[in-house]
């Protein structure tokens, strides 16, 4: 079974694209450690709609718990070098701070335009 589990903050804003077919998609990467110690990066992926509610409610620092598969992807640099990576595929996310900006975030709640997360 292949079942990683990592708590950190958010390296950098979530920034949501589209595959070729329309599926929507987000990469962030996640820093794990203690504030004295170097972190260890975790790069992730998330599809679906847990791409666009981490695209909408992520912010660089925020606290996440991050689940999911560890898979090895394969890719060609731009120089034409054959490179692979490691990632998390993610199956759950959970916010484990609020967000940073609580006025926004209320004025959108009186307003009815935050939706809640579907895990």
């Amino acid at each position: 079974m292949n079942v990683t589990m990592i708590t950190g903050r958010l390296g950098r804003d979530p920034e949501l694209r589209f595959s070729g077919d329309g599926t929507p998609w987000v990469a962030f990467p996640v820093a794990e450690g203690r504030r004295r110690e170097e972190p260890t990066w975790f790069e992730c992926k998330a599809f679906g709609r847990m791409a666009e509610v981490i695209s909408q409610y992520g912010a660089k620092g925020r606290l996440v718990l991050v689940q999911g598969q560890m898979v090895q992807e394969h890719f060609e640099t731009k120089e034409g070098e054959n490179r692979q990576a490691w990632r998390l595929v993610a199956s759950s996310l959970e916010f484990l701070d609020a967000p940073r900006e609580p006025a926004e975030d209320s004025a959108a709640l009186e307003e009815g335009t935050l939706q809640e997360a579907p895990f």
